[in-house]
C-alpha cells in the first residue's frame, strides 16, 4: 500500500502462513494498521512525515514485524502473541528518527527478539516480554541517541537478555527481570542519567543473574537489586557526582552473590547491602568497592556467614564504613590519601578486619 498526502489511513488483515504485508506513507496525519494470524508472516510499515501512527499485531510463531518512522510526533506499537500465549521465534524491529517519538513492543512466550532504535529528542522506548506467562530466551535491544530519552524493559522467565544503550542528556533506563540466568546491560553517556535494574520479584526468583551498569558523565545514578543467590552486579561510573547502590538477597534466603562498584571522579557514593534471613543464612557473598577520586563514601552492609567486604579508596577525604552481622566474615579496607576514615562494626563470632591507611590525617 502506497499513500502520499495528508489524513491517510491504511489497514491490512491476513490469515495463514508465509504472508507479507507492506505499507508506505509519506505526509502528515497518516495511520497504518496491520494484523496477521498464522506462522512465518512478515510485515513492514514505513512512514515519512509528522503525526504518524503505526500499529502491528501478529498471532503465531516465527513472525517478523518491522516499522520505520522518520518525523515528529510518531508512535509505533508492535504486539506479537494472543490470549493463547502463541508467540515463539518472533522478531520486532522499530526505528524512529525525529522528535517526540514513542515505541512500544510486547511478546508472549519464548525465543523472541525486540530491537528498537531512536534518534532525536523526547523519545520513549518500552518493551515487555512473556507478560506473566511462561517463557524465556527472549532478547531486548534498545538504542537511544538524543536528549530526554526513556528506555523501559520488562521480562519474565529465564535466560533473557536486555541491553540498553543511551547517548545524551537526562536519559532514564529501567529493567525488570524475574527468573534465572537473566542478563541486564545498561550503558549511558551524558549528564543526569539514571539506570535501574531489578532481578527477582514476589516469588524471589533470581538465580545466576547478571547486571552490568556503565555510566560516563555527571550526576549519574545507578541502582541494582537481586533476590536469592549466585547473582552478579557490576557498576562503573566515570564522572562527577555519581551514586551507585546495590541490594542483594533482600532479607530472604540467598548467598554466593557478588557486587563490584568502580568509581572515578569527585563526590561519588557507593553503597552495597547483602542481606541474609534469620540465623546465618546469606553465605559467601562478596562486596568489592573501588573509588579513585575525592570526597568518596563507601558503605558496605552484610549479614550471614562467610561474607567478604573489600574497600579500596585512593584520594582525599574518603570514608569507609563496614557492617557485618554473623560468623566467619572478613573486612578489608585500604585507603591511600589524606583525611581518610574507616568505621567497622562486626557482631558475631570468628569475624576479622584488616585496615590499611597511608597518608596524613
Amino acid at each position: 500500500q502506497l499513500q502520499f498526502g495528508d489524513s491517510n489511513s491504511a489497514t491490512s488483515s491476513q490469515e495463514g502462513a508465509s504472508n507479507f504485508s507492506g505499507s508506505l506513507q509519506e505526509g502528515g496525519f497518516n495511520s497504518a494498521t496491520i494484523a496477521q494470524v498464522g506462522e512465518a508472516n512478515a510485515s513492514e510499515q514505513y512512514q515519512l512525515g509528522e503525526s504518524n501512527s503505526a500499529v502491528g499485531e501478529q498471532w503465531g510463531t516465527d513472525n517478523s514485524l518491522y516499522q520505520d518512522q522518520d518525523g515528529g510526533g510518531n508512535s509505533a506499537t508492535s504486539i506479537q502473541g494472543s490470549s493463547l500465549f502463541d508467540s515463539r521465534g518472533g522478531t520486532v524491529e522499530q526505528i524512529q528518527i525525529g522528535e517526540e517519538n514513542t515505541a512500544f513492543a510486547n511478546h508472549e512466550e519464548d525465543n523472541n527478539y525486540i530491537g528498537q532504535g531512536q534518534l532525536g529528542d523526547g523519545n520513549s522506548a518500552s518493551a515487555d516480554q512473556n507478560l506473566g506467562s511462561f517463557g524465556g530466551n527472549n532478547s531486548v535491544l534498545q538504542i537511544q541517541i538524543g536528549n530526554g530519552n526513556i528506555a523501559d524493559a520488562s521480562q519474565n522467565g529465564s535466560d533473557n537478555v536486555s541491553d540498553q544503550d543511551q547517548g545524551g542528556d537526562e536519559n532514564l533506563a529501567l529493567v525488570t527481570q524475574s527468573g534465572t540466568e537473566n542478563t541486564a546491560i545498561q550503558s549511558q553517556s551524558g549528564v543526569g542519567n539514571s539506570a535501574e535494574a531489578v532481578q527477582g520479584g514476589f516469588f524471589f526468583t533470581s538465580r545466576g543473574g547478571t547486571v552490568d551498569q556503565f555510566q560516563s558523565g555527571d550526576e549519574n545514578v545507578a541502582f541494582g537489586r537481586h533476590e536469592e543467590d549466585d547473582n552478579i552486579i557490576t557498576q562503573t561510573q566515570l564522572g562527577n557526582g555519581n551514586s551507585a547502590a546495590v541490594t542483594q538477597n533482600i532479607l530472604t534466603f540467598g548467598g554466593e552473590n557478588f557486587s563490584q562498584q568502580f568509581q572515578i571522579g569527585d563526590g561519588n557514593i557507593a553503597e552495597a547491602s547483602q542481606e541474609g534471613g534469620s540465623g546465618l543464612s546469606g553465605e559467601g557473598n562478596i562486596v568489592s568497592q573501588i573509588q579513585l577520586g575525592n570526597e568518596n563514601i563507601a558503605l558496605s552492609s552484610q549479614s550471614g556467614a562467610g561474607n567478604i567486604s573489600d574497600i579500596f579508596q585512593a584520594g582525599d577525604m574518603n570514608l569507609a564504613e563496614d557492617t557485618q552481622l554473623g560468623a566467619d566474615n572478613f573486612t578489608f579496607v585500604t585507603q591511600s590519601g589524606n583525611m581518610n576514615s574507616s568505621i567497622i562494626l562486626q557482631n558475631g563470632t570468628a569475624n576479622s578486619a584488616i585496615v590499611t591507611q597511608t597518608g596524613s590525617n
